[in-house]
C-alpha cells in the first residue's frame, strides 16, 4: 500500500478492469460529486489512449435510509426519487463530457442474491456472525489483516453511528453485513434471507457487484478520498476474508472544499451542478477544466474565482488553437479540427506528456506540458516550419482531448451534442431488448429499459411499428 509500482493489467489481451464507486441517489449532484467522475474519467480515457481495453464499472447505490426518508417526506416511492436523481447524475456526467456508459452500471437492489451468497461464504468461514434477529455482522477481529488499506491500528478515529449502538455487535470496529429491517422501512426495500428479512449493508453491495462482473480479481478500484476508511477497508477486508484477491490498485480521488471545508450537501456548501453550469457551454467547459486539470489526489480549493480562471485558460486555449487553424489552412494544411485526426493521432508521440501522466496520473504537469508545446507550435509557425507545427498541434488537442478539455472537440460544439458511434450501439440495443419484452409482454422489463434510457438522458417514443428516440438536451 501507498508504494509506487509499475502498472500492467491482469487481464488477457491487455484490458485494465476498473470499478468505482459511484453516487448514493439520494440527492441532486454538486459539483464535489463530480469530482471523483471527471478523475477517473480522466484515466479511463488515457488508458485508452496507450491502447488499453477498459472493463470500468461505476456502480449506483439506491439502497440506504437516507434515500427512504428523503422519499417518505416527498410523498414518492422510494424507487422513483432514486431514478431521478440518478438521471441527473447521469445528465450531469453527460454536460461535464465523462464518457457515457461504463460497461456496467449496477444498482444495489439489483444484486441482492450475489449479497446474500457472500454473507453465507463468510458466515460458513467464520469472519462473521449472526447478532440479534436478522442482523449479521464481519468479525473484523477474525480477519488479522484489517485495517491493511489505511493502516487502521485503533479505533479512536472511528466516529459514532447508529450502526455502533446496535445490541450484538461484539467490537467497535464490526460492520453490518446485513441489516434487521425496521417497521418505517419501505415493504418492497426489505428481503429474504437465510437469517431473516433485512436488507444488505453498504459496504457489502461493492464487493458483491464488483466479483459478479469484473470476477475475483481485478485492476483498479477507485472512488472519492472519505470512501478510503471505513468503506474500502471493509470492502478489502470482506472480500479477501471470502477468498477473492479483488483490487490491485486503489485510487482515491480528493475533495473539492469551500473554505477548507469538504463540499458536501450536509454541510451546506455543496454547489449544485447546474447552477454552476446555469445553462451554459462555455461554464460546463470550464468546470470541466477546473476539475480534471488538478491531480486526483490533491485537493480543489473552489473559490468565486475557481470558474473564471478555468473560462480565461479555455478562451486562451481556443482563441490560439483556432488562430493556428487559420494559418495552417493557409498554407495547404488543414484537418487540425478532424475528429479523425485527433483520434489516430498517437499520444506517445508526445513524450513529455505521457511521461507526466505515467507519474501517478499527473495532469497537472502534463497540462504545462500541453502549454508548452503550444508555445513550441507558434514557434515553430514563425519559423515558417507549418508541417512540424500541424503534427504538434494535433498532438495539443490529442492530448487535450484525454483530459476532456478540448475546446474544438464535438462534445463541446455549440450544436447538436455529440453522440458516439458506441454509445448510438449501446442505445439502438437497450431499445430493441425493450421491444422484445414489449413482445413477451413483460411490461416490467419493458419500464425498467425505458427507465435506464431515460437516466441515460435519452426519451423514447413509441409510434406505429417503430420506436424513435432522441437526447433530452436535442
Amino acid at each position: 500500500m501507498r508504494q509506487v509500482v509499475d502498472f500492467s493489467p491482469d487481464g488477457a489481451g491487455g484490458c485494465v478492469k476498473m470499478y468505482v464507486c459511484g453516487p448514493t441517489v439520494q440527492s441532486s449532484p454538486h459539483i464535489g460529486h463530480m469530482r471523483a467522475s471527471v478523475a477517473f474519467d480522466v484515466l479511463r480515457r488515457y488508458l485508452h489512449a496507450l491502447g488499453f481495453n477498459v472493463q470500468f464499472v461505476q456502480n449506483i447505490t439506491d439502497i440506504n435510509d437516507k434515500i427512504w426518508t428523503s422519499a417518505a417526506k416527498s410523498g414518492v416511492h422510494w424507487r422513483e426519487l432514486a431514478q431521478k436523481y440518478e438521471a441527473e447524475f447521469m445528465d450531469a456526467y453527460a454536460k461535464l463530457n465523462v464518457l457515457l456508459l461504463p460497461t456496467a452500471v449496477p444498482r444495489a437492489s439489483e444484486y441482492i442474491s450475489e449479497q446474500i451468497e457472500l454473507v453465507e461464504i463468510l458466515l460458513a468461514r467464520g469472519y462473521a456472525y449472526r447478532g440479534v434477529e436478522s442482523d449479521v455482522w464481519f468479525d473484523t477481529t477474525a480477519w488479522k489483516d484489517y485495517g491493511e488499506l489505511t493502516n487502521q491500528e485503533s479505533v479512536d478515529n472511528l466516529s459514532s453511528s447508529e450502526e455502533d449502538f446496535r445490541e450484538g455487535k461484539k467490537n467497535q470496529r464490526d460492520f453490518a453485513l446485513w441489516k434487521t429491517s425496521k417497521p418505517q422501512d419501505p415493504a418492497d426495500a426489505r428481503w429474504e434471507s437465510p437469517w431473516g428479512i433485512g436488507y444488505p449493508g453498504w459496504h457489502l453491495e461493492c464487493s458483491a457487484m464488483s466479483g459478479s462482473i469484473l470476477g475475483d480479481a481485478f485492476d483498479i478500484h477507485g472512488g472519492g478520498l472519505d470512501l478510503r476508511f471505513p468503506h474500502h477497508e471493509n470492502e478489502l477486508a470482506q472480500s479477501r476474508a471470502a477468498g477473492r484477491d479483488f483490487a490491485a490498485f486503489w485510487m482515491h480521488s480528493a475533495w473539492v472544499t469551500a473554505k477548507g471545508e469538504k463540499m458536501s450537501k450536509s454541510l451546506g456548501n455543496g454547489l449544485g451542478v447546474n447552477f454552476v453550469l446555469n445553462s451554459s457551454r462555455i461554464a460546463a467547459l470550464a468546470l470541466r477544466y477546473a476539475l480534471s486539470t488538478v491531480h486526483y489526489r490533491s485537493m480543489l480549493e473552489w473559490t468565486d474565482e475557481t470558474l473564471e480562471s478555468s473560462k480565461t485558460a479555455i478562451t486562451r486555449l481556443k482563441t490560439q488553437l483556432g488562430k493556428l487553424n487559420d494559418e495552417l489552412e493557409e498554407h495547404g494544411l488543414s484537418g487540425l479540427f478532424s475528429a479523425k485526426t485527433v483520434e489516430t493521432a498517437s499520444i506517445d508521440e508526445f513524450k513529455e506528456f505521457v511521461y507526466r501522466m505515467n507519474e501517478d496520473l499527473n495532469v497537472s504537469a502534463a497540462l504545462a506540458c500541453v502549454w508548452q508545446k503550444l508555445k513550441f507550435v507558434q514557434t515553430l509557425v514563425a519559423q515558417k516550419d507549418y508541417k512540424g507545427a500541424f503534427e504538434n498541434a494535433v498532438l495539443v488537442r490529442k492530448a487535450l482531448d484525454i483530459l476532456g478539455v478540448d475546446p474544438y472537440s464535438a462534445a463541446w460544439s455549440e450544436d447538436e451534442p455529440h453522440i458516439s458511434d458506441e454509445l448510438c450501439a449501446q442505445i439502438e440495443e437497450l431499445i430493441a431488448n425493450r421491444a422484445e419484452a414489449k413482445e413477451r409482454k413483460n411490461f416490467k422489463l419493458a419500464d425498467e429499459i425505458r427507465g435506464e434510457l431515460l437516466a441515460m438522458g435519452v426519451e423514447v417514443e413509441d409510434g406505429v411499428g417503430q420506436t424513435t428516440w432522441r437526447t433530452k438536451d436535442v
